[in-house]
């Protein structure tokens, strides 16, 4: 098949695969509804559970027991049952009862049968002989097992300094797996207090949301029961308990703050500097939102095995170790950036997440949004020397760009249904887009009224679960009480920010300017491959500043774009005076200049780049460089701007941009960190005992981070057999003698697929062959269980030949029958592989020759 048979048969593949999914979705809503009856809520949960994770060896040393008592209201009798979620437990018995008048129990139903389970709704329907209006008491009791797959109730080890291992059990149950551990209304907009008691071996501790108020000797020999004050008013997935032998140490600045992890680990000081990033960025949200913290303490703490980055449960904040540890001697700079701004992440949730929730995962936004802003700007402000903000555009914005540039991509608000479903919206259009537009409104209506709208949304929508019209309204309040802040006429929040949340994609700003001066903006959808033709127009704030009046620092003089397009009258500039719109990049979308204006722009970088201010250089790159991609702009214009401004640059935020962006054309870039760097450049001529002898290394490590930097390392290593060799130690059983953490199988596979044409081939021809045992394996560290996806659609951006594409398609076919594979990552995968080849084709001969006509550095500029 030849190659423009072979980009149709791709392009037809995404037709029927769209069409197809958008069936999928209409016959879930349709059909089968996974959303809980709502003719009942809970009051509160009385949860008592029994662990053995102590009893090394013994049989039961990973069951739980567990008894769970739901006050509950039943507000419509109509529907004669009472339904709960409930996920890989065996139920014993259950109990429900109302009270009379004199307190006595009236029981409506007490066996071990009259109950029925749906496994694949995950519901759990009690049916008493009678149900009536009023308030009931629902007690449920069963056991379970500490699952392996690091979610729900889980078991977590490391090795201690003997060599001896150390079994805890801890929780991770965002989004949809507190289920595990106790029957409950599981659902983001449920909420009811939480009564939490533990029964555990007496030399382990426990540790949970709020503070314990009471501990006596448990209803067993050697055990200890451990009863805490009630949590707040809250969701079920914000519940967490560690049950382990732990250390802990106290701030002395915040004496509600304390960090625990292993012994060998927090014994050395690398706890330290996350125990004072916690103390610094909750002073500041406490003073920024005017709202105290609603717990008497918040704890920090490091868990061995840990699939997703850290999760903010409500007072106890559980992170993986490489996001948690610091040493001042041998960490990487880079590491206080991140652990900065995890730390400003899952502190931001205590608030927008915990305090007020999204009232269903259709608005994952309103949460996790929420805290990508507060992840930069808290973090920012704790540690300015940092210089945290100034990469939130090359580390966040324009990441989500990427996903955002897709026909495929989903609009923020995005309705769903399924657990399956769920899982697939924690995704860059949740995170980083959401975050983004965050960012946008903080400067197009102003600092101190977007604060304000924070205070009132906090204020109003305090311990519920809250929808995009709350925010709208919170927002218009704040305006409404601005003497600075001003829409235009018939434009509201909710038309502002149903513009950018209920439709997919982002727009490009085409900027031309006539004979007349006259400056013309319109809008488009940006798109990689194809036009949009649905006409998409959103409601864009801009600014701008011009070589007459570089000032790039005010980023609140907005105005508004409502309509395609719209006439600029001469401001005082001439036909020789440069325009750049979007000061700092702080709106969400692209930027296209005509030839005469894109040229004046690199006239200005070439003369003195430093009067544009460096996150508008960082734009400049990005945008020029991505507009080339999509047919848009000549490559010629992006080069000269790259080679003008890179020449005398000093800033690591344009640098950024380019590397980012310049990696399409030499897919063996490695991150530039320098010590990543360095050991990949090491592994690259490696004999077979050198790289064993770093793989020991990797192996014996207890930093993280280290361990992180040693795989991507080892995956640089240019041998065959090497290659093949550490692929195959990410399917080895630990019984083996490996020791893997969490996602370090699967970022085994990454380092091998991400470093040049042959490791993609090797990479493609493993995942054939191994897929069942890499679904098995991978999936422990994979936060949702989405390994295979993330695995594809990491690949497809590496897919840059006609016969790699013929294997990776071949092995999409055979995962999407084995039912492995999403058809949202599925869509993903095709069309990011499918512009890869189409930018091979069309693209990549003219920008080779754009690269080769650039003058040399003798001239006075960079040789690319």
């Amino acid at each position: 098949m030849d190659k423009s048979a072979l980009l149709g048969s791709v392009s037809v593949v995404l037709v029927l695969l769209l069409v197809q999914s958008c069936s999928t979705v209409r016959a879930q809503v349709d059909g089968d509804n996974y959303r809980l009856p709502n003719n009942s809520y809970p009051l509160r949960y009385d949860l008592e559970l029994t662990t053995y994770v102590h009893e090394d060896g013994s049989e039961r040393q990973f069951r739980f027991d567990g008894k769970v008592k739901i006050e509950l209201i039943v507000k419509d009798d109509r529907n004669s049952s009472i339904t709960v979620h409930y996920r890989q437990t065996t139920i014993t018995h259950v109990k429900l009862w109302s009270l009379f008048a004199n307190g006595t129990e009236n029981v409506l139903l007490d066996d071990d049968s009259s109950f029925t389970l749906d496994g694949r709704r995950e519901f759990l329907t009690v049916t008493p002989t009678s149900l009536h209006v009023g308030t009931l008491f629902l007690e449920i009791e069963y056991y379970g097992e500490l699952r392996k797959d690091n979610a729900g109730f889980y078991r977590s080890s490391y090795v201690d300094d003997t060599g001896r291992t150390r079994w805890l059990a801890t929780t991770q149950f965002s989004s949809t797996d507190a289920r595990h551990a106790f029957p409950c209304y599981d659902e983001p907009g449920i909420r009811a207090p939480i009564g939490l008691t533990v029964i555990h071996g007496e030399q382990y501790m426990v540790l949970s949301n709020n503070l314990p108020k009471d501990s006596t000797k448990g209803p067993l020999e050697g055990y200890q029961r451990t009863v805490f004050e009630d949590t707040p008013v809250m969701q079920p997935y914000l519940l967490g308990i560690i049950v382990s032998d732990f250390q802990g140490i106290p701030s002395a600045m915040d004496p509600r703050q304390s960090v625990y992890a292993r012994y060998n680990a927090i014994r050395n000081g690398e706890a330290n500097f996350i125990l004072e990033a916690g103390t610094k960025i909750l002073n500041i949200l406490e003073q920024y939102l005017q709202t105290p913290f609603a717990l008497p303490k918040i704890y920090q703490v490091a868990v061995p095995d840990f699939a997703a980055g850290a999760m903010e449960n409500y007072g106890l904040v559980t992170y993986k170790e490489e996001k948690f540890f610091y040493d001042s001697q041998s960490s990487p700079m880079k590491q206080q950036h991140e652990i900065a701004t995890v730390v400003g992440h899952e502190f931001g949730h205590q608030y927008f997440g915990n305090m007020v929730s999204p009232a269903w995962w259709s608005y994952l936004w309103m949460k996790e949004g929420f805290a990508r802003f507060f992840e930069y700007f808290a973090a920012d402000i704790a540690y300015p020397e940092l210089k945290i903000r100034e990469t939130y555009t090359v580390q966040k914005l324009q990441n989500a760009f990427d996903l955002d540039s897709l026909g495929s991509s989903r609009p923020m608000t995005y309705y769903v249904n399924t657990q399956t479903e769920i899982a697939n919206v924690f995704d860059n259009i949740a995170y980083d887009k959401g975050g983004s537009i965050m960012r946008m409104f903080q400067h197009a209506f102003g600092p101190d009224t977007f604060r304000q709208a924070l205070i009132n949304y906090l204020r109003d929508n305090a311990f519920t679960g809250a929808n995009p019209e709350n925010f709208a309204w919170a927002i218009q309040q704040a305006i409404d009480a601005s003497p600075t802040t001003a829409l235009p006429q018939g434009v509201t929040a909710f038309t502002v920010l149903k513009s950018w949340t209920e439709q997919s994609g982002y727009p490009v700003l085409h900027v031309s300017r006539g004979n007349n001066l006259q400056v013309t903006l319109s809008q488009e959808r940006y798109l990689l491959k194809t036009v949009d033709v649905t006409g998409s127009t959103w409601i864009v704030p801009y600014n701008f500043a011009t070589s007459r009046n570089p000032n790039f620092d005010t980023t609140t003089d907005t105005r508004w774009l409502l309509t395609n397009s719209t006439v600029l009258p001469p401001e005082g500039w001439s036909s020789a005076d440069w325009i750049i719109i979007n000061k700092q990049q702080t709106g969400y979308y692209r930027v296209n200049y005509d030839e005469r204006l894109w040229n004046l722009i690199i006239m200005q970088l070439q003369r003195n780049s430093t009067i544009i201010n460096n996150i508008n250089r960082a734009q400049l790159i990005d945008d020029s460089l991505n507009l080339a991609r999509s047919g848009r702009l000549g490559y010629d214009i992006p080069l000269r701007l790259i080679a003008s401004c890179l020449v005398s640059e000093r800033n690591y935020v344009p640098w950024a941009a380019a590397n980012q962006n310049l990696a399409v054309l030499d897919q063996t870039q490695v991150d530039p960190d320098l010590r990543s760097a360095i050991y990949c450049y090491g592994l690259k001529e490696a004999s077979k005992d050198v790289f064993l002898a770093v793989w020991t290394k990797m192996q014996t490590s207890k930093d993280q981070s280290l361990r992180s930097d040693l795989i991507y390392a080892l995956g640089c290593a240019e041998s065959n057999e090497l290659k093949q060799l550490f692929l195959n130690t990410s399917i080895a059983d630990e019984a083996n003698g490996l020791n893997y953490f969490g996602q370090e199988r699967e970022r085994i596979f990454s380092a091998i697929y991400s470093n040049g044409r042959n490791g993609m081939q090797i990479a493609l021809n493993f995942f054939m062959e191994n897929f069942r045992k890499i679904n098995e394996l991978y999936n422990k560290g994979n936060f949702g269980g989405r390994a295979i996806g993330s695995a594809i659609t990491g690949m497809a951006k590496y897919i840059v030949d006609i016969e790699l594409n013929g294997h990776f398609q071949q092995l999409i076919e055979t995962l999407k029958q084995e039912g492995l594979l999403r058809d949202t990552d599925i869509l993903r995968a095709l069309e990011q592989s499918s512009e890869n080849l189409q930018w091979v084709r069309t693209k990549a001969q003219r920008q080779m020759h754009s690269l080769e006509l650039q003058p040399s550095s003798q001239e006075g500029q960079v040789q690319l």
